[in-house]
């Protein structure tokens, strides 16, 4: 992406719809002095046949004629590994069925306008953690170099922490206490003397468990309770506020 230049797709299949959001957009931008570049989609089909560089932001519809906008986004999260959604609907009960893909952002399109400078803010602070390299020593003494939205979590198991990342498992030297003055406060939690985990590759919070994105259950103890609940509330907050 370049820096001064923000490509930002709107989809959705309503055209009086569409043009108020672009009005919306391009409103905000002036106001918040940000140069972006406004490329508008009528239907799922539309922007999955678009071939140009990549999107930084798709705003998408959740109801689209003929698809499933949750579908559409679950193939641009695979198409386009950096671009951000932010899902845009009619209907409130859709905000648990977002889950199933990456997002950064759930708004009703009633409060579209208003929402704009809360979803921009959150979308700035996604891109800073897209790409973020964390570097850390593996017991064979050599370095470690883990995008942050790579990982699943880190495990201790006494003198060594286990790095479970989509990339493969890794064993590195540095305690959990040391991993979380690097990491992003937000983003991660310390469920249990010997977890610590990364929320957006949570799949499901369970009673006294967390279950990740590759299927592995993680336990919450009694002792990390009620900080790992206020930290999964507050940044589940944060994807829908």
């Amino acid at each position: 992406m370049e820096e001064s230049v923000i490509k930002v797709g709107i989809c959705d299949d309503d055209a009086l719809w569409l043009e108020k959001a672009e009005r919306s957009l391009r409103e905000y931008a002036g106001q918040a002095g940000l140069n972006m570049e406004l490329i508008s989609f009528l239907s799922g089909e539309a922007l999955l046949s678009y071939e140009e560089a990549s999107l930084d932001v798709v705003f998408m519809d959740i109801v689209l004629s003929g698809a499933d906008g949750i579908t559409m986004a679950a193939e641009i999260n695979r198409r386009w590994e950096k671009c951000l959604i932010v899902y845009m609907t009619n209907y409130l009960f859709y905000a648990t069925d977002v889950y199933r893909t990456e997002h950064v952002f759930f708004v009703l399109k009633e409060e579209f306008a208003d929402r704009l400078k809360e979803v921009f803010p959150k979308i700035q602070h996604a891109w800073k953690q897209i790409g973020r390299n964390l570097v850390f020593q593996t017991c064979e003494r050599s370095r470690l170099v883990l995008r942050q939205e790579d990982i699943y979590y880190f495990e201790r198991d006494k003198r060594v922490t286990r790095v479970v990342a989509k990339t493969g498992v890794y064993h590195i030297w540095e305690k959990l206490s040391e991993i979380e003055e690097v990491v992003s406060e937000i983003d991660f939690v310390r469920c249990h003397n010997s977890f610590l985990i990364y929320l957006p590759s949570v799949r499901e919070m369970l009673k006294k468990s967390f279950v990740m994105k590759n299927g592995d259950e993680i336990l919450i103890s009694r002792g990390y309770s009620k900080t790992t609940r206020e930290a999964f509330t507050r940044w589940a907050v944060l994807q829908m506020s």
